[in-house]
């Protein structure tokens, strides 16, 4: 089977980029995986200045200037659509309106090779124009979405929230099946939106650790030497909301936050607001903000770590919790988070019913109190291996044998109001 991934970035090792997210890891390593049994193309939708093989996985990409031959008269009227509705600054609008050019050469290389089915990896606006290609081939294409940014999603364009919207009216609307990653994230939209629920597919992500010693932790940060070492993993921001772990930290007795440090491991889109709460408060020598971490330094952060923290606003799945898990680290979290439904275990897990600062605090406490069993811990996540992915083969069969996920463009063009 031959299948073209769409992606907005991936994990490529030898890039050293500053900054990697947890979907650029879980792509890369759905594709590697699948890559055993089919044919893998990696569309890169955002610019990346070359096209590379990584193992049996060919990555494609492409630059601005490249996309200046797909400029044409004949687009112009959609061109002045998609600009309008940006609603943001000029370089903005500029950037949405040469996603057409993207989906132009996707087109191209979907005709060339005859692509058995084309795997769009997330629903923003980027995305759903770039399924437009697989539309205008009459090639049967499938969204999975990673998780929902149009339910409650901090800090996410309202642009990316109606992309998201209009690829859930397409499910709704016609014979066409999608994937997400976790059954609260199916079930959000489908009792939202009136879906059948048999055309949502749950394939969760799969786990995988590195191996890596934790004495560049203990060496870099001497004090954590006698204390219990709290986690919480992921880009330092609102929707993370690691801001809510320190305000629920600072009600705890001083005798427990003296033994007690925090490691908050993400780079910090909060403008420096969590930053500027540790000094305030005065937790310079309790709460640690490392920034981008790779996956190495992941790893050796997981080595030293007691417990992890994971109180976002919202999570589609919650790669950090299994994670973490792998590694023999309970995790403290809301019950009401979409990741909850699939992965909770007794055995590895504490979830709180309350969101305010006290519960929280109150968990921490309860944590802190309970004999956790690590192997249990580990033993809990055993079925999250990367075989998992083999189930997205399953899905493409599914779609080419009952000839579903074929739609004319038009149906798209509409969703998306252009």
């Amino acid at each position: 089977m031959k299948v073209l991934f769409i992606a907005n970035s991936v994990f490529i090792p030898e890039d050293q980029r500053k900054t990697v997210t947890g979907y650029d890891y879980i792509v890369s390593e759905i594709a590697h995986k699948l890559s055993e049994r089919c044919e893998i193309d990696l569309y890169l939708v955002r610019p990346y200045p070359r096209s590379l093989k990584a193992g049996k996985v060919s990555i494609i990409g492409h630059s601005y200037k490249d996309l200046l031959k797909y400029v044409r008269l004949s687009d112009v009227a959609t061109y002045i659509k998609i600009a309008a509705k940006g609603k943001t600054d000029f370089k903005s609008r500029l950037r949405n309106v040469t996603y057409y050019w993207v989906m132009r050469d996707i087109e191209r290389l979907i005709k060339r090779n005859n692509y058995d089915i084309v795997h769009v990896h997330g629903v923003e606006f980027m995305d759903v124009v770039a399924s437009l290609a697989a539309a205008r081939c009459q090639v049967p294409f499938l969204y999975t979405m990673h998780g929902l940014i149009s339910y409650g999603i901090p800090n996410i364009s309202q642009l990316d929230m109606d992309s998201e919207q209009a690829a859930l009216n397409i499910v709704r609307d016609n014979d066409f099946v999608i994937t997400t990653v976790s059954t609260g994230t199916k079930m959000v939209p489908c009792e939202d939106k009136g879906i059948n629920p048999d055309k949502v597919v749950v394939v969760n992500n799969a786990v995988k650790t590195v191996d890596t010693a934790a004495a560049d932790w203990k060496e870099k940060y001497p004090q954590i030497e006698g204390k219990r070492l709290i986690i919480s993993i992921g880009s330092v921001s609102y929707g993370k909301n690691q801001i809510q772990l320190l305000r629920a930290f600072s009600l705890l007795p001083d005798e427990v936050k003296a033994k007690t440090m925090i490691f908050l491991a993400g780079q910090d889109l909060t403008g420096g607001v969590v930053g500027d709460y540790v000094k305030e408060h005065q937790l310079e020598d309790k709460v640690v903000i490392c920034g981008f971490l790779s996956k190495q330094e992941l790893a050796g952060l997981y080595q030293v770590a007691d417990y992890n923290a994971l109180l976002s606003i919202s999570e589609g799945f919650g790669l950090s919790m299994i994670e973490a898990a792998k590694y023999g680290i309970p995790t403290l979290t809301f019950a009401d988070l979409d990741a909850v439904k699939d992965i909770y275990s007794p055995d590895s897990m504490l979830v709180l019913d309350d969101r305010t600062d006290e519960a929280v605090a109150e968990g921490l406490m309860k944590m802190f109190s309970t004999k956790w069993d690590k192997e249990a811990i580990i033993r809990s996540v055993d079925r999250f291996s990367e075989d998992i992915y083999f189930q997205y083969i399953d899905v493409y069969h599914q779609i080419i044998n009952n000839k579903t996920n074929k739609i004319k463009p038009k149906a798209i063009l509409d969703a998306l109001g252009l």
